[in-house]
C-alpha cells in the first residue's frame, strides 16, 4: 500500500469514525512514512493520531466544526 492511500484511507475512516479534528494530510503522510520506514510501529502511530486529534481546534476553525 502506498503512503497516498494509507494516509487517505486513514483520514475517510477518521472522519466517518467521528473525529472532530482531523490531522492534514501531511501529518498523515509523514506517520505513514515514519511506520513504512520502520521509525515507528503501529502502537506509536495509532497513538500520535490520538493525540493530534485531541489537540485543541484553532479559535478560526473552532465554528465550522459544529457548522458541518
Amino acid at each position: 500500500m502506498n503512503e497516498f492511500y494509507a494516509a487517505a484511507a486513514t483520514r475517510s475512516y477518521l472522519r466517518v469514525a467521528g473525529a472532530r479534528q482531523l490531522p492534514s494530510p501531511e501529518e498523515l503522510g509523514d506517520l505513514v512514512e515514519a511506520a513504512k520506514l520502520g521509525r515507528a510501529d503501529v502502537a506509536a502511530v495509532a497513538e500520535e493520531l490520538r493525540a493530534r486529534i485531541r489537540e485543541p481546534l484553532p479559535a478560526s476553525l473552532q465554528g465550522r466544526t459544529e457548522d458541518g
